[in-house]
């Protein structure tokens, strides 16, 4: 590869993990006022395909070139975004009639985010993909019903603007902001790194300062959920890279209620509670589910519990407020094997497949994108004349690179056991030289000791 440039052009570059040295770089005489660099690859080792890995440029020979500068990219971007969006009579008058109607500023806010999402269809190129010039203004983005990103963003900061708030432009990556990519952003600027364009505003309901974003997600949305949480921003047009951190976590909790007879026969209550990105994404798919699709997910849910399961009442989701709940309850045959005077049960999911690792080794860095957490918790009633002869096994709070993990087991009230577990994912980088790590917190979780319980009848 060769490098042909402009000798007095202020440019950064750098070739990044060399260390094996397959590539070297030389410096060739050019002409006058020129700059000639190149790179050569000789034989380079293969590198394996692998699940989750990282950006390919985050860990192999990469040459980084750049001659810009993000401040000055922010500002100039930032103008034609705000020519776009200025004197915009119909965006603003709706806006105006939107606001009007919400009883108070965060519904204001959500009423404007949910009639762009549900009257803009998004298509057209990303950010980087046009020249400023082509940016649409808001009231024919409005008029045609249908944008890019860009457009979007644009139509949501006239409407916000016109209904008395102060919102900002914000430039949204696909990568999240771990040292090890966030220091290439920062130090070798590319308009690609920045493909779509969000609109922000403070949060009104909150007491410190907290930003919802706009402009990425659909009316099932929760206001402030994002999918770029934790991803790399731009805001303008300050032009400083920052994470991005709504006030939505996204995040799950499962609650089981579960009572034993002395047959082993089990009825079980699960309760999910959906928060952040979870909340939008199930919302939306009950809320365009057929009746005969929901009764077909109702029934594979209830086979994930037991093939034998059968359903006490009709599914429960409730998605009118937040967080957003799915429940429903089940009666489950055998669901304890009796063996004498024991009964051996198996609690329901645990925290085993959150972290799905299908190797037992690794050669690149494992790449977790995004964060997510999740916690279960289970009650279990036992059966009249029966104690808890084995409990399933506590975890003390455990760490592994970008994973943490815990497990507690006690007695609830009349006898009862409880279990709760939680386990929370990290976005970053984990060194192929740190992966049995991880895995092996993963396979801690996974353990049949983690959800196995022994009752025994008869002893006092």
């Amino acid at each position: 590869m060769r490098l042909d440039a402009p000798a007095g052009l202020p440019l950064r570059v750098e070739l990044r993990h060399n260390e094996d040295g397959a590539v070297t770089e030389t410096a060739l005489p050019g002409k006058r006022g020129r700059r000639i660099l190149e790179w050569t690859a000789r034989d380079a080792p293969a590198v394996p395909r692998e699940e989750q890995q990282p950006p390919w440029w985050a860990f192999n020979p990469t040459v980084f070139v750049s001659s810009g500068a993000w401040p000055r990219y922010a500002a100039e971007l930032e103008a034609a975004l705000r020519r776009a969006a200025a004197r915009q009579g119909a965006a603003e008058a709706k806006a105006r009639e939107l606001a009007a109607a919400a009883r108070d500023p965060g519904a204001a806010i959500q009423s404007i985010r949910d009639f762009v999402a549900r009257n803009v269809r998004e298509a057209g190129p990303a950010l980087h993909e046009l020249p400023r010039a082509c940016v649409t203004p808001a009231d024919r983005t409005l008029r045609e019903g249908y944008g890019n990103t860009t457009d979007r963003a644009v139509l949501l900061y006239a409407m916000l603007r016109a209904a008395g708030y102060a919102p900002q432009f914000v430039l949204a990556s696909s990568a999240p902001g771990v040292p090890a990519l966030r220091n290439a952003l920062e130090t070798f600027p590319a308009a690609s790194a920045f493909p779509e364009a969000l609109v922000r505003v403070r949060d009104p309901q909150a007491a410190e300062v907290a930003y919802l974003y706009l402009g990425d997600t659909d009316q099932y949305a929760a206001l402030g959920a994002t999918p770029h949480t934790g991803r790399i921003g731009l805001p303008l047009p300050e032009g400083r890279l920052e994470v991005i951190e709504p006030p939505r976590d996204d995040q799950s909790v499962v609650d089981y209620a579960l009572a034993i007879d002395e047959r082993g026969e089990a009825r079980l209550t699960r309760k999910e509670l959906l928060f952040g990105n979870a909340f939008g994404r199930e919302h939306r798919r009950f809320a365009e589910m057929t009746p005969e699709e929901r009764r077909r997910y109702f029934q594979e849910m209830l086979g994930a519990v037991s093939q034998a399961a059968e359903a006490e009442g009709e599914l429960r989701t409730d998605f009118t407020g937040y967080p957003g709940l799915v429940e429903f309850t089940a009666r489950v045959p055998r669901y304890a094997v009796r063996d004498g005077e024991y009964l051996y049960a198996a609690l329901p999911e645990m925290l085993g497949g959150f972290v799905n690792l299908k190797s037992g080794e690794r050669r690149t860095p494992l790449y977790f994108g995004a964060a997510a957490r999740r916690k279960v918790r289970v009650r279990l009633e036992l059966p009249a004349g029966f104690r808890l002869e084995h409990a399933p096994e506590a975890l003390p709070r455990a760490a592994a690179p970008a994973l943490e993990a815990a497990a507690q087991v006690s007695a609830a009230d009349g006898g009862a056991l409880a279990l709760e577990a939680e386990v929370a994912v990290t976005p970053g980088l984990v060194p192929a030289a740190r992966y049995a790590e991880v895995l092996k917190l993963t396979q801690t979780l996974a353990h049949p000791r983690r959800r196995t319980a022994i009752l025994r009848q008869g002893i006092p």
